[in-house]
């Protein structure tokens, strides 16, 4: 976002100049124009007039500012330098002379030194004291003019830029005599960063510079480059000639020109030697150094200087064994054995033997005639030289002196070759740099070969590796030459003014570290191989569009975008024309090394290499967006691949267009949107009339469904009629044949045969008409299943109690045995109701006296409880069909006993509720197996709640318990309330009624022990009696049972509600109705002791709480 902050008074005026912004430590920012400086005003949002700054330098133009940490302000005006506060008070003002005028720029070196330049060769530097006040001043004069700008970079050193002369650097204090460097880019022309107008420091120590006319340049000054310039030093712009190094890693230099210098190892450090006074040895041409460590120096004019470092003395060699006066050298070369041969310019060479002793050696061609101008000397193995001369190369061993190649001044040719340098490897094979390749000749001297396999160029140096290389320096650049791979590396450098001319050395050395130095016209350069260099690199490298379906792009209407070197980067063209050409254009030193390749992005991921015409051809591109990459380098340094990248975009045909599409989806979509309505209207005709159909069938349905609610309804209360009206006569009947069948008749009387034959069919049909009923109920799903823990040996144990009597009827025996840890998680009355009818069809297909074992058992978390008899047992087709759907036409039992063969199905049905499986087996003759297993529950079985009260042996009656208690029993069957009178009176007094209302007015004439009542009776129900019973103070604490038809939950649990301890449902056996009053007044007895106790400890206490006692004693009286 841009807000446009300029001072309101730019509105109305001309636009004042502005220079440049400047902040202090608390966040004020100050803008200084051709005009005055402005404040910021944070309120406003914009540079604000309305300050004391503005007024003091109101319609002055200022050149540069600086704020200082104390908040002063330096103001540069054109002729004086000011001093002020941010209140505008003048501290201190400076005039400017001629020379300072126009002050560049106002920086602080550190918090005591504050720096001026000027558009001139001046600088004003201002020494501070501690609390910042100014202690003096003093001008310092630089060797460069027109200062632009200055920077004080993190490493300390300070840089300034020049209006024309460049770059400059120190890193010495400021001072008159302070040594300055001027860095310029190596390989570029001497002006390419002359005019210099900013300068700016990266996070990462680069320098980033503007320039007037040549762009913008970053000096990469804290990294290590491939190749290096002496420039950097500066070292002199003389021709670099030779090279040593010292013991200590420094190396001496000698230029033709510059004569002897010294430079550090890090070349960094520079020094020129002074040659001795008179004598002329500034054109050095080759150095050497000695045992003694003095270093020789040949010189053109000045003949053999030697210098000692020791002394830093000179001394020239006058050979005067040889009585030369020759002054003109081209070399010193000293071999192994410490000979020193000298080549010089037209005498042959001089050789100093070991024994100290010059002579002078020549290499005649014949007769006559001599090669006097030696060049250089190569020592090779096993004593040989290799001598190189202007007209030949020799080789040299003891006495014998060969020319290699003919007499060069004797070829008829316009440009002869020029032997530049020498090498030789420590197999003795000589490499030989020339002005166009590069020689080897063999360690004999008889075979001689070219180097083919690298580009004609002038070799002026060479230097032979350890590994086999040979680095050499050419005219376009420095190669990096594989011997055994025949193969080679350029690394291009552009040498200012090489040329081809005779006669020039250029020297070259390698380091102890690595690094070769080469000499140059411009001085030297530094190559270091251990740093990763850029690779070969074109000196152009393009693509262009050639043809489009086989016609000239030129002559086509395509329009593309190209860089500024004509290279195409973006293009568009129409479906149909991809039949496209392109060319690469690449212009290289070494066509043959370069690999060119091409790969077009979004149609393939491969690489393809481009022809050998440099041309890449597509006959059909699909529709879309592509990227085509071509890239060509070295091989084997792709990583440094030049690549140009062309954006082709091909336009989809008109049928593919996003127009056509659109118009297509429209019309589609109206077209379907047509059928749709079509279809619609037809669909919703008939949704309309299927509607009235419905109504129809959905009104006759509801009357039939209504039909079948009132018909399902009539069988429900048909049901509940059964289930009353027949179960009450039924119960009546069988306990009336009961009494009868237990009074005192001759054993063998006919009339107590046939009593006990009608009683034992009263209790079957009882017993079928129960399990009729129940198999109702469980059709209807109105059972609600609700798990509990039930204790299985208790269960087991009441039900052998209340089936005691059937079972002894037949003379069977039955067995209980149960080895249960856990209870088993069921509904307990649908488990009762399984166990009771799978025993009680045991007793009826087992003989008299025969045999029936109920078992119990627990195994991965189940329980089983089979029950087996020895009777007569089923067939495998019978077994079959029950095993399938639990039901079997009933068969008269041993003794002809009648059923429904409803039992078994009942059974299987309430396993199912409950979670529960059944496996029956069976042998005709032999008996019956029925085991079933239910889930186990997590309770102990000694935990359990049991379902019977724990009354320990429940069949012995304790008839001092029941004796001297009264009973009112209200029953409107007579002969019900009959036979529970006579079943009663034997223990107890029993008091009768026939309904509630009469039971009330008996109730509240006598002392009541329990009350056993029906629940269905005219005039006034159980459950009505129950409330009004429960407001009598006579009735508190005495227990009331209920014994009805009903066997609903609801009916059980709303007797309950109303204050009956148990509810008994009909039919019931004569032992299971005296056990439970047992029971009930055994609980009783013992709550009536426990209320005793209580209260006797309350009067012990002094009855303190005796309201209290009185309230618990009457509520355990509600609730025994």
């Amino acid at each position: 976002t841009f807000l446009y902050v300029a001072p309101k008074e730019f509105e109305n005026t001309y636009y004042k100049q502005i220079s440049g912004f400047c902040s202090n430590d608390k966040g004020d920012t100050y803008m200084w124009t051709s005009g005055g400086i402005y404040l910021y005003n944070k309120e406003t949002g914009r540079f604000s007039s309305e300050t004391p700054i503005y007024e003091m330098t109101k319609d002055t133009f200022i050149c540069s500012m600086y704020v200082d940490p104390t908040n002063r302000i330096w103001v540069c005006t054109y002729n004086s330098l000011k001093i002020i506060q941010p209140d505008g008070k003048l501290l201190r003002r400076d005039k400017l002379d001629l020379g300072e005028m126009y002050a560049s720029k106002i920086i602080a070196l550190d918090k005591k030194h504050i720096l001026i330049t000027c558009f001139s060769n001046n600088l004003i530097e201002y020494v501070l004291s501690d609390d910042g006040q100014i202690i003096n001043s003093k001008k310092i004069r630089l060797p460069f003019s027109n200062i632009t700008s200055v920077l004080k970079d993190r490493s300390g050193r300070i840089w300034f830029t020049t209006d024309g002369n460049g770059l400059w650097y120190t890193d010495e204090e400021l001072t008159e005599t302070t040594n300055y460097v001027n860095i310029r880019p190596a390989g570029y022309p001497s002006d390419a960063i002359s005019k210099l107008y900013c300068i700016q420091e990266t996070k990462d120590g680069d320098l980033w510079i503007g320039t007037q006319n040549t762009g913008i340049w970053r000096y990469k000054k804290n990294r290590s480059n491939l190749i290096m310039s002496s420039q950097d030093i500066p070292f002199p712009e003389k021709m670099c000639s030779d090279f040593i190094e010292t013991e200590d890693g420094s190396i001496y230099a000698v230029s033709d020109g510059g004569g002897l210098s010294w430079i550090s190892n890090d070349l960094k450090t520079f020094e020129q030697i002074p040659g001795k006074a008179g004598e002329n040895n500034q054109n050095a041409l080759s150095i050497a150094q000695d045992a003694e460590g003095k270093i020789w120096i040949a010189t053109w004019g000045g003949g053999v200087q030697i210098y000692d470092p020791a002394s830093k003395s000179f001394k020239q060699e006058k050979f005067e064994e040889l009585k030369s006066t020759l002054s003109c050298f081209f070399s010193v070369n000293i071999m192994k054995n410490n000979e020193i041969w000298i080549c010089t310019g037209g005498d042959g060479l001089y050789v100093r033997r070991t024994d100290g002793h010059w002579e002078k050696f020549l290499l005649p061609f014949g007769g006559n005639e001599y090669d006097m101008w030696t060049y250089g000397v190569t020592e090779g193995t096993n004593g040989t030289r290799w001598i190189i001369t202007t007209r030949s190369i020799w080789r040299v061993n003891g006495t014998n002196r060969k020319p290699l190649i003919a007499d060069i001044s004797k070829q008829k040719t316009h440009d002869p070759i020029c032997i530049n340098d020498a090498a030789c490897d420590k197999a003795g094979t000589l490499y030989v740099g020339c002005d166009q390749i590069i020689l080897k000749f063999s360690e004999n001297g008889e075979h001689c070969d070219t180097l083919n396999f690298v580009p004609k160029d002038n070799y002026f140096s060479l230097e032979l590796l350890d590994n086999g290389e040979i680095i050499a320096r050419g005219n376009k650049g420095i190669y990096r030459i594989d011997l055994k791979g025949e193969q080679y590396t350029i690394y291009p450098y552009e040498f200012h003014a090489s040329g081809t001319g005779r006669f020039r050395i250029h020297g070259s050395i390698v380091l102890r570290d690595g690094r070769i130095l080469f000499g140059t016209k411009e001085g030297f350069i530094v190559v270091n191989l251990n740093q990763k260099g850029e690779g070969a690199k074109t000196h152009h490298f393009g693509v262009t569009c050639e043809t489009v379906n086989s016609i000239p792009y030129r002559e086509t209407n395509i329009q593309q975008v190209t860089d500024e070197n004509g290279s195409i980067k973006e293009m568009t063209v129409k479906y149909g024309q991809t039949d496209l050409t392109f060319r690469v254009d690449l212009v290289n030193y070494f066509p043959k090394e370069i690999i060119c390749e091409y790969q077009l992005e979004g149609l393939s991921d491969k690489w393809t290499e481009v022809n050998s015409d440099r041309g890449i051809n597509f006959s059909f591109i699909p529709s879309g967006s592509y990227v085509l990459h071509v890239r060509n380098y070295l091989s084997g340094e792709e990583e440094s691949a030049e690549v140009r990248d062309v954006q082709i975009t091909v336009l989809p045909p008109w049928w593919q267009t996003i127009w056509f599409k659109i118009g297509t989806s429209l019309l589609l979509a109206l077209l379907i949107g047509t059928i749709l309505n079509l279809r619609i209207r037809r669909l919703k005709k008939e949704q309309i009339e299927l509607q009235e159909k419905v109504k129809e069938r959905t009104h006759e349905l509801d009357e039939k469904n209504a039909e079948l609610r009132l018909v399902l309804q009539d069988k429900d209360r048909l049901i509940s009629v059964i289930a009353h009206d027949l179960k009450n006569p039924m119960f009546a009947i069988v306990g009336t044949l009961e009494q009868l069948n237990n009074k005192e008749i001759e054993a063998d009387s006919e009339y107590k045969r046939t009593l006990r034959d009608v009683h034992q069919s009263a209790e079957t049909l009882q017993n079928e008409m129960v399990r009729l009923l129940e198999w109702a109920k469980a059709k209807k799903e109105e059972i609600e299943c609700k798990h509990e823990d039930v204790n299985v040996g208790n269960t087991l144990q009441n039900l052998g109690l209340l089936l005691g009597g059937l079972i002894r009827s037949k003379e069977q025996t039955l067995d209980i045995t149960s080895h249960t840890e856990n209870c088993a998680y069921v509904d307990s009355r649908m488990f009762n109701t399984i166990i009771r009818n799978l025993i009680t069809n045991a007793v009826k297909f087992t003989p008299k006296g025969g045999r029936i074992a109920l078992s119990a058992w627990q195994s991965a978390g189940k329980i089983y409880v089979s029950v087996e008899d020895n009777g007569v047992g089923m067939s495998q087709e019978t077994l079959k069909q029950l095993r399938n759907n639990g039901h079997v036409q009933s068969t008269l039992g041993t003794q002809e006993e009648k059923g429904s063969g409803l039992g078994l199905g009942l059974c299987k049905d309430y396993l199912k509720r409950i979670n529960g499986e059944m496996e029956i087996t069976s042998r005709l003759g032999q008996g019956t197996k029925i085991t079933i297993s239910v889930p186990a529950s997590e309770r102990k079985a000694e935990d359990a709640i049991l379902h019977k009260e724990e009354s320990g042996d429940e069949h012995l009656i304790d008839k001092e318990l029941l004796g001297g208690n009264t009973a009112l029993i209200v029953e409107d069957d007579p002969l019900i309330r009959k036979n529970i009178q006579h079943t009663l009176e034997r223990h107890m007094t029993v008091l009768p009624a026939s309904n509630g209302a009469e039971a009330l007015e008996i109730a509240k004439e006598n002392e009541l022990d329990i009350i056993l009542s029906d629940v269905e009776m005219p005039e006034m129900n159980g459950i009505e009696m129950s409330r009004e019973m429960a407001k009598m103070d006579n009735l508190y604490g005495v227990p009331l049972l209920f014994l009805s038809a009903k066997t609903d939950e609801s009916d059980r649990l709303m007797g309950l509600l109303t204050g009956a301890v148990d509810y008994i449902p009909k039919p019931f056996s004569s032992n299971e109705l005296l056990i439970k009053i047992n029971n009930i007044l055994s609980n009783r007895r013992k709550q009536q002791i426990r209320i005793l106790q209580q209260n006797i400890s309350t009067l012990s206490t002094g009855g303190e709480n005796g309201e209290t006692s009185k309230e618990e004693d009457k509520e355990e009286k509600m609730n025994p």
